[in-house]
Order: structure tokens, then C-alpha cells, then sequence
């Protein structure tokens, strides 16, 4: 069985190199690689006229020719790999495979994706993650598919839209210009559609960013995120307008238990290079409100750090809190994230939407990033305590990941996590371009 399994995996990348041959490039980037980040904000440090890259997916001006790709991946896990996990593709199951092809073209990018996965802790065994539709103008940006998306300025975490949990069935869009004629700004909206096995089935899940970079050095985002909708739930334009005006609460307005619109969240975000001096050097931070009141988001929870970066290297502190109220003497626990309607609250196939230790949880962390020549590293150390978990002391891990190139075409990966919640994978990756003139 395995060796017939081996046989075909020697047989797709040997097609895949027959059939693919020169070089394009990918226009819809998602929040899968830190590295890759990692360039676009250096690049972006330089170009206040563009809004800083910290939410995903983002557009890459891809060639004018017709180009395509093909890629398969591969990994096996000595069990499955535990949690947390930072920035980039989180690991599903022991073991899996994936199978994409992408045709790009001038301003659009068609990318079929298949994944197959050995005991995922959550989701389908097989599934469409990563598969992806894509139209950009230059002015803004339209996509569909099974996107992973990220919106906040964490390097270990986002409190509101991470890769917690697998990409849904999703649309949304993108629109970018400039303000005061060089400062760039983006705005951002979404709609997916949650899972069918919850207490309420196929909820819609919304979202609304706006983006802003005020100054040269400073980035400030607001954030909205809703789920509203689902079977046996009302789902008309008034249900809409009232979760808009923020009357999402029994009580208020003639709202009641059966006609309340949703369940959401509000944030804000913001990133401030070198506020004293001229050092590569960042601060950060992110805060969300579970609940409204006054029409604004309150039971604040928060994330904030501090990055900073050399030629080929980048560090960053950072730290989570993620109980209502969190820097308060005493925080409320069993809030964030949960709802009353909504009985499985902000998640999806109960993994959270938002934060990856999910709600009432804490954790610090300090690690780096870089590269040496075609070769990538990544070290974190995590110390964290969720309050709801059976394990109720602090826990820490250190978090080795290592990529670099077998060959031109195909690339190896190897992380391992030592200390609590351990765990360590290999992936074997390859993919080819080609470019019709």
C-alpha cells in the first residue's frame, strides 16, 4: 500500500516537471509563508503611497503573458501537529497531500486546489482549501474560493480573522487608493459561509477593514466581523441594517432573543515604526470588543509587541490576552468568542475564527525570523495558559522551522516543536511555471 502510494507520488512530480517548464508568478498571495511577509513589509516600509501589508490575501502585479502553475505537496507528522502556531499555513492531520494548478493572466489568476488530509482535527478529509477565483483592476481586487485570511499586524496571532481554523467558502473584495495624494488606504469586506453541524447550521460570516496609513510611519485599522444569518434565523435587509447600526443585543430597539441579527466584534489595530528614532524597529497592537455598548465595541481584549529587523533577519515580542477585560484587575472569563445564540460562538468546526488559543487564554512570545541565502529559518518560544483547557499550569514550547531548496524545483521542510503540546513534520514540495507567449 505504501509503496503504491510512493508510485504515484513519483509519477505526479515527474508529470508535473514534464508539463511545466519556466517561470511565473502567483497573483492572489495568502498568509502561508512568514518569509514572504516578511519581504512584503520591507518593501512596503519604502512606499507610503500603498497601505501597509498587514491583512491577507493580498494581490501581486503578475506578468501581462498567460502563465500557469502546477504544484503538489506532501507532509507526514509523528502525530498531529498540537497547538499554538503563529503566522503561515497551520498544519492539518498527520499526514496529507495537496494538488493545485493556476493559470494567471493579466490582472486575474484561476487556481484550482485539492487537499487530502489523514485524521484532520477538524474539517473534511477531503477538500477545495486553497482554491481560489481572482480579478484586480489595479484600483481594487475581487476573489472567491476556499481563502485563508488574516487581518491584523501579529506576527504569533490575529483577535479577530487568522488561520485558526481551514478556509470556508468565501467572497470578497479588496479597494486600495490614496488620500492627501501620497498615503495609501485600503478597504476590505468579506462574506463566507460557516458549516452545516452547529446549533445554528450555515451561518454567514462578514467582515469589513479599513485601512489606513495616516503618516509614513504609522498604520491605523478598523475592523467589523459578524456572524448573522443560518437556518432558522432571520436573514432580511432590517436584520442586516440593525447588525450594521450595531443593535445586535435582546433589549434594545424591540430586539428579541428570536429576531437578534448576530453576533459580533469590533476592533482596532495599529502599527508604529521607529517612534523614537530612526531604527528598524516597529510597535503594534491590536484590541477587539466582544460586546456593544453605546453602538461601540466594549470587554476589550488585546495583543500588542514590538518587531524589529536587519538585512536578512526580522525579531518580534509579542503577547496575547484574549479575556473580556483582559487588562483589567479582574478579567471576565466565558466571554469572548461565545454567544448566546450562536451556541458555538465565533468558530468554525469549534475551532475559533479569531485568536488560535481561542478565548480566556494568554500567551508570550519571542522569536525570529530570516534567511541565508535560498535557505529559511524560524525560531519561537512560547509560554501560554488557557483557562478553560484541562491543563491549567503555564506551558511552553520552542518552535523550529527550517525550508530550503532540493532543487530548483522542489523544496523540503522540516519543523518540530519541543516542550508542551510537541509535535514534528516534513514536507516535500514542488512546483513549475510556465509562460505562453
Amino acid at each position: 500500500m505504501r509503496s503504491q502510494a510512493m508510485r504515484t507520488v513519483g509519477f505526479g512530480l515527474l508529470l508535473i516537471q514534464l508539463i511545466f517548464a519556466h517561470a511565473a508568478e502567483a497573483a492572489l498571495i495568502g498568509p502561508d509563508d512568514p518569509w514572504t511577509r516578511d519581504q512584503w513589509e520591507r518593501e512596503s516600509e519604502k512606499r507610503v503611497e500603498e497601505a501597509f501589508p498587514d491583512a491577507w490575501p493580498r494581490w501581486q502585479k503578475n506578468p501581462s503573458t498567460l502563465g500557469g502553475r502546477a504544484g503538489f505537496s506532501a507532509v507526514v507528522s509523528g502525530k498531529s501537529p498540537a497547538y499554538p502556531y503563529g503566522y503561515g499555513a497551520v498544519p492539518r492531520g498527520r499526514s496529507g497531500v495537496r494538488i493545485y494548478a493556476s493559470i494567471t493572466g493579466r490582472g486575474w489568476e484561476v487556481q484550482p486546489s485539492f487537499v487530502h488530509l489523514n485524521a484532520p482535527e477538524h474539517g473534511s478529509k477531503d477538500a477545495p482549501d486553497g482554491s481560489a477565483l481572482a480579478l484586480d483592476t489595479g484600483n481594487w481586487t475581487l476573489f472567491a474560493g476556499w481563502v485563508p485570511q488574516w487581518w491584523g499586524p501579529g506576527w504569533e496571532g490575529s483577535l479577530l480573522l487568522s488561520q485558526a481554523a481551514r478556509p470556508r467558502p468565501t467572497v470578497g473584495a479588496i479597494l486600495r487608493g490614496t488620500f492627501f495624494g501620497s498615503h495609501g488606504w485600503e478597504a476590505r469586506t468579506f462574506l463566507a459561509r460557516l458549516e452545516h453541524n452547529r446549533p445554528v447550521p450555515n451561518p454567514l460570516h462578514w467582515g469589513l477593514r479599513l485601512t489606513a496609513r495616516v503618516h509614513e510611519k504609522f498604520t491605523l485599522s478598523l475592523s467589523r466581523v459578524a456572524q448573522i444569518c443560518g437556518k432558522n434565523r432571520p436573514c432580511g435587509l432590517g436584520q442586516w441594517g440593525k447588525m450594521l447600526m450595531g443593535l445586535d443585543n435582546a433589549g434594545q430597539g424591540g430586539i428579541t432573543y428570536s429576531n437578534q441579527p448576530g453576533n459580533q466584534l469590533g476592533g482596532i489595530s495599529f502599527r508604529w515604526r521607529s517612534p523614537v528614532g530612526q531604527k528598524d524597529y516597529a510597535l503594534y497592537l491590536q484590541g477587539a470588543g466582544e460586546d456593544e455598548a453605546g453602538k461601540l465595541p466594549s470587554r476589550w481584549f488585546w495583543l500588542a509587541g514590538t518587531e524589529l529587523w536587519g538585512d536578512s533577519w526580522r525579531g518580534f515580542i509579542e503577547y496575547a490576552d484574549t479575556r473580556a477585560k483582559a487588562w483589567y484587575a479582574k478579567p471576565e472569563l466565558g466571554t469572548v468568542y461565545n454567544h448566546g445564540v450562536y451556541r458555538m460562538g465565533y468558530r468554525v468546526w469549534n475551532r475559533p475564527l479569531g485568536y488560535i488559543l481561542d478565548g480566556d487564554s494568554r500567551m508570550l512570545s519571542a522569536g525570529g525570523l530570516g534567511s541565508i541565502g535560498d535557505y529559511h529559518w524560524l525560531l519561537v518560544v512560547r509560554h501560554w495558559k488557557r483557562e478553560r483547557s484541562p491543563v491549567k499550569r503555564w506551558q511552553s514550547q520552542v518552535h523550529l522551522r527550517l525550508k530550503w531548496p532540493f532543487s530548483r524545483s522542489i523544496r523540503l521542510e522540516a519543523q518540530a516543536a519541543i516542550g508542551d503540546s510537541g509535535w514534528a513534520s516534513l514536507m516535500i514540495s514542488m512546483d513549475q511555471d510556465m509562460v505562453w507567449k
